[in-house]
């Protein structure tokens, strides 16, 4: 729907830093810190279907986003200290907390994506990107209740089981270099937050997934799990749950709204980001060509990568739901990244 009365955002933000070099300037340390307000953010809320439309731009509420950013570069070697190498090491490091401040009054939350089982929120009081998803029903001893074949049931109500921010991000390259030739190699690292992931829902229904080879994929009995039993007067009671997931309903399991919560993934990671070889050719080489400068490079973007055990399906960085806030839910079968292979020639007249 059409909003004629939509305000554009303002932020208001504090911020204070300062540089630092010691050791004759071998090292220096950037730091910062910033407290961002946003008013009147803009949103996309939902409206009733009865209405003609489904949904509407507006503005909804107030967000802060408060954090430190350091920059850091050290000189281990210079060229008199090791018969003309040198090693040079910098590191970035962010770290933010994103706090939902408050929706309008007639808001109570805005959902910013997701799927049927998993949903995508903006909360107030909590980080951007909250989600809420089925969970097993459970007695009131905290033992799950599994249906008549020792599939988990799913509880009628979901619950809020995380976010997708980031604890810090780290970014480390170290340079070495000897005359004309220099080796830089990148690591990326991101530490905390969670991501929907498709691809490990579809690997485990499949039985790719190694979580899948629990119990030599024999039969086996949902731990700590009972059945429940609706008696006369319309309570109920639970027992024991003896019942084996057998061949015939594994497949149940897996696709169970009960355990959603488990394709809640770490998108925790280490990337070595790029590795660049140079080799810049000095200024005697081509004082008889019309260059002033010229230099040769191969490199390796996205070689390697390191995640947590409960990712062995997919590169955190992908997502298939846009490049706005929704694209942080996480992928929906995404196609794997690419490692990149290339080389470079860099000249000037």
């Amino acid at each position: 729907a059409p909003n004629e009365s939509l305000q554009p955002e303002i932020t208001s933000e504090f911020e204070v830093g300062g540089e630092f070099r010691f050791f004759t300037g071998r090292l220096t340390v950037d730091l910062t810190y910033y407290n961002r307000v946003t008013t009147d953010l803009i949103l996309s809320v939902p409206l009733a279907p009865e209405s003609g439309f489904t949904s509407v731009i507006s503005n909804v509420g107030e967000i802060r986003n408060s954090g430190i950013e350091a920059w850091v570069s050290l000189d281990v070697l210079q060229k008199e200290d090791l018969r003309g190498f040198t090693w040079t090491v910098t590191a970035n490091y962010s770290r933010n907390r994103n706090e939902l401040i408050s929706l309008n009054d007639d808001v109570e939350n805005v959902q910013l994506g997701g799927i049927s089982t998993m949903g995508y929120f903006a909360i107030p009081g909590q980080p951007m990107g909250v989600y809420q998803g089925s969970v097993p029903k459970t007695d009131p001893s905290g033992n799950v209740v599994v249906d008549a074949n020792g599939v988990p049931v799913a509880s009628t109500q979901k619950e809020y089981l995380g976010n997708s921010q980031y604890d810090y991000i780290l970014g480390i390259t170290n340079r070495f270099g000897y005359k004309g030739i220099s080796l830089e190699a990148t690591f990326d690292i991101r530490q905390g937050g969670l991501m929907y992931s498709r691809t490990a829902d579809i690997n485990n229904f499949t039985g790719n997934g190694i979580k899948t080879t629990y119990n030599d994929r024999r039969p086996w009995i949902v731990p700590n799990s009972v059945q429940e039993i609706q008696n006369p007067d319309g309570s109920f009671s639970y027992v024991e749950n003896t019942t084996p997931i057998d061949q015939e309903h594994v497949d149940d399991y897996y696709r169970a709204d009960a355990i959603s919560s488990d394709y809640l993934i770490d998108k925790s990671f280490v990337k070595l980001r790029e590795v660049l070889l140079t080799y810049q050719f000095s200024k005697k080489m081509i004082e008889r060509t019309p260059f002033g400068s010229l230099s040769i490079s191969a490199f390796g973007r996205n070689l390697f990568m390191w995640t947590p055990v409960n990712n062995q399906f997919i590169d955190p960085e992908v997502t298939t739901f846009g490049n706005d806030i929704a694209a942080d839910f996480g992928e929906f079968s995404a196609n794997p990244s690419l490692r990149t292979w290339g080389f470079g020639l860099k000249a000037s007249f």
